[in-house]
Parts: C-alpha cells; sequence; structure tokens
C-alpha cells in the first residue's frame, strides 16, 4: 500500500486513492490503449488505479438516465490522476508517446543521450520527459507552437528593428514597401503542398486493387 490520497474532483467527486495501487509499466500500456482509441483501456486503467468501491462510485457520478457518459468518466479520469504525484508524471509520459513518440526519442537521445527510453523504469522515463524544456520536439509538438522561444524572441527584435529602420525612409512617410514581419512568417500556417495528380499506394496489393479497378473500367486513370 502506498499513500492514499483524498481526490475531489471539479465535479465534486470525492475519492480515497492508493497512489501505489498500480505498476507503472501496467498504467502506461493501459493510458496508451486510451489514447489509441482502445474500447477497453479504460476500464483497465480504472481497475488498475481504483478499488471496486471507488470505481462503482465513480461510475454513478458520471451516469446519466441510466447510461455512463463515457466523455465526463475520461474527464473524471484525468483529473483525479492529475491529483495523484506518483501517476501525474507516468500519464504525462502516455501522453507524450501518443502525440509523437520519435519526437520524444530525439529529445531524450538529444537531452540526456538515451537511446532506449524503454530500458528505463518507466517513472524514471516519466520524469526525465516531462523535465524536458519547453523547446523540445515533443512540448513543442503538444503545444502546437511553431519555432522555438528563442527562434521567436529573435524573430520579434529583427521586426522590431526593421520597422524602425523603415520609419526613417521616404517609403515609410507613403505608406508603402513596409518590411514583412518575420515573427508572422514563423508563426503562419504552412501553404498546402500542391500535387501533379501523381497517386501514391501504400503498398503493392492497394496499387494492384487500383489496377484492377482501372482495367476494369471503375477507377480514376488521372487523366
Amino acid at each position: 500500500m502506498g499513500d492514499t490520497v483524498h481526490v475531489t474532483t471539479k465535479t465534486g467527486l470525492k475519492l480515497d486513492v492508493d497512489d501505489a495501487a498500480a505498476q507503472d509499466d501496467e498504467l502506461l500500456a493501459a493510458a496508451l490503449a486510451v489514447h489509441a482509441g482502445d474500447a477497453l483501456g479504460l476500464p483497465r486503467l480504472l481497475r488498475l488505479l481504483l478499488t471496486d468501491k471507488a470505481r462503482a462510485a465513480l461510475y454513478d457520478h458520471v451516469r446519466r438516465a441510466g447510461r455512463v457518459a463515457y466523455d465526463a468518466l475520461v474527464d473524471e479520469t484525468v483529473d483525479i490522476m492529475g491529483q495523484l504525484p506518483g501517476k501525474k508524471k507516468v500519464i504525462a509520459l502516455a501522453g507524450m508517446l501518443a502525440a509523437d513518440e520519435d519526437a520524444l526519442v530525439c529529445d531524450l537521445a538529444e537531452t540526456y543521450r538515451i537511446l532506449d527510453w524503454r530500458a528505463l523504469p518507466v517513472r524514471t522515463a516519466a520524469t526525465l520527459a516531462v523535465g524536458l524544456s519547453e523547446d523540445s520536439r515533443i512540448k513543442m509538438r503538444l503545444t502546437g507552437a511553431k519555432a522555438p522561444s528563442s527562434t521567436l524572441l529573435t524573430a520579434a527584435m529583427i521586426d522590431r528593428l526593421s520597422v524602425l529602420c523603415w520609419g526613417q525612409t521616404k517609403d515609410a512617410q507613403h505608406g508603402r514597401n513596409r518590411p514583412k514581419m518575420m515573427l508572422d512568417m514563423l508563426q503562419a500556417d504552412a501553404p498546402a503542398k500542391k500535387t501533379d495528380g501523381t497517386t501514391a499506394y501504400a503498398s503493392a496489393a492497394e496499387f494492384e486493387a487500383a489496377r484492377q479497378r482501372i482495367l476494369k473500367g471503375g477507377g480514376d486513370r488521372g487523366d
């Protein structure tokens, strides 16, 4: 048994949860299943995390018109786990892995020289992942940042300087040729790529199926 944590969710549900109720690797696997859309992932996660009594209380709390609302159940579970010191980082690791495992692997290798995070205890890997800088690939991926903060700050400084210099010119007096803002360009969404009409296939079987449709007159020849 670990430390008992008294949890109160935003919607008023009160539970006593054992912070050491589940093994970290089991919890991580269950959380990844939830992220992957596995219908059994959430029930498995709750069985690992809560006692039968606490789980029943949670289900009753989110039950509406005799049905357990899945979205509400997810929200309550996230709220509960966010209040468990020993589990919060493991869940954060699961979120990073689900978002972009390749980015996380690159960040761990670059920052800590760790090439195989799976060789570490889950909680150690989670602590290191959470400790990555805000400019790391995975954290930028999670926040939707388009560039590192240092790059954005530099771009803002250059923009200020270019506007000041432009303000001393005749163009500025006539409101023309205003310099383009680097910060805007860095934060803008990438333009959609134009295609030449070429169709790509993920496998030889997919290509052959498309080929047969074309031969039978049921597919797009691309002309």
